[in-house]
Formats: C-alpha cells, structure tokens, sequence
C-alpha cells in the first residue's frame, strides 16, 4: 500500500469517528429551507468615495435585511434559491458639507441638507453545498435579480452665492446581481444558524431636473454585505 493511499484511509477515518452526527445528518436534511439574515450594508469603490470626484456616491455603513426560500436537488449539494432584500446606507452629510466648505473656502458659509440611499431587491440564483464537517458547512451562491433604488434628496446652500446644489429625490429600477459565502452550522436536523459575506452591485441611472447641465446620471453601488442569520428547513 502507497503513502498516499495510506493517507487518504487515515484522514476519513478521523472524520468519520470525528463527525458521525453531521454526516448522518446531512443526509434526514429535508431538500427545502427557508432562511432570515440581518446586518450591515457597506459600500466600496466610487459608492463610498466622500470627495468630489467622479460618480462619488458618499454612502456610508448602513443596514441590511435579507429572506427567502431554497430548493436543493436531490443529492442534497447543488441548490436554487429566490429571496428579496432591503438595504439603507445613510449619506456622508459631514463630508459632503467639507468638500463645499474647501471649494468656497472662507467665501460665505455653507449649509447641507441630505437623506440616505434605499434599494429594495428580488433575486433568484444558484448554490452550492460542501459536505458537512463537526455539523459546519461552506455554501457558495450567485444570483441576478431587479432592484428598486431611491437617490436622497441633496440640498447645498452658501450664505453668500446662495443655492450651490440641488438634487431631487428619485427612483429608478435596476438590474443587479450577487455572489457570496455562507458559513452555516446545524443546531439539529431542521435548523441551522450562518454567517454570510455578499457583493451586490447595480447601476441604477437617476434623473435630476435642477441640473444645470446633464439632467440624468447614475450611481455605481456597491456594497459588502456581511449578515448574521437563521435556515429552516422543512
């Protein structure tokens, strides 16, 4: 007998005496599940940029919902799942007011007013299983789905040029989609709690009737989406 194969008989044994409940587990696992997660939404490239560059989105960390149903195969590893989701990331009024403040300098004194992003999402998309290890698992996911998206209203006024900016409200629905990790441990047969890290990204494209020059413009968003839930399968 090779080393190799050796190795291989030793390493399933230890995981076979280490883990029985979770390989026997995984195979009463019913093949539906419904799951709930919540945590925090946080943007990255130009949707958090908090200058005045181009297509700066100046979000900040804000909150995330997510819900839905799942549909595995009958070898219990490949999945469907459709869910929808809520995401709100305040606006970064103190820098949007510093960026003015820099460009008017000591010329007056400004004021903002600001509101915060919103998007609701619906999604469906694909996952995948790994083999349950001391009742701990990997799940993959990607998905595609349609997002509605409000801009905040923008107001930016200096007491000496008077209204600098304005930028209404809006609503736009938007193509999206999503890919991500879960790390999901079972409690017992029919329920299981999980850590998720997601990467959502649309575009969706705003109108703005106050513009002086381009009367409609998009947004880049993207955001980490890192959430702490519950599966129940049934």
């Amino acid at each position: 007998m090779n080393i190799s194969r050796t190795i291989v008989i030793l390493l399933t044994a230890v995981l076979v005496s280490a883990c029985p409940k979770s390989l026997s587990a995984q195979d009463s696992i019913q093949r539906n599940a419904f799951h709930f997660s919540a945590g925090a939404a946080a943007p990255y490239d130009e949707f958090a940029a908090s200058t005045f560059t181009y297509r700066a989105g100046f979000a900040l960390t804000g909150i995330n919902l997510d819900g839905g149903v799942i549909h595995y195969g009958r070898r219990k590893i490949l999945g469907v799942y459709a869910d929808a989701g809520y995401a709100f990331l305040p606006f970064n009024e103190k820098r949007y007011l510093a960026e003015y403040d820099r460009i008017f300098e000591d010329v007056g004194t400004m004021s903002v007013s600001t509101e915060g992003y919103h998007y609701l999402r619906a999604e469906v998309g694909f996952l995948i299983r790994t083999i349950a290890i001391l009742d701990t698992r990997i799940i993959l996911q990607a998905g595609v789905g349609y997002t509605l998206f409000r801009h905040p209203y923008l107001s930016a006024i200096n007491t000496y040029w008077g209204i600098v900016n304005t930028v209404n409200s809006d609503l736009d629905f938007q193509l999206s989609g999503s890919a991500g990790i879960r790390l999901e441990h079972a409690l017992d047969e029919s329920a299981g709690i999980y850590l998720s890290y997601q990467l959502f990204a649309s575009k969706p494209d705003f109108s703005d009737t106050e513009s002086y020059r381009d009367h409609r413009f998009y947004v880049p968003v993207r955001t980490q989406q890192i959430n702490i839930g519950f599966t129940r399968y049934f």
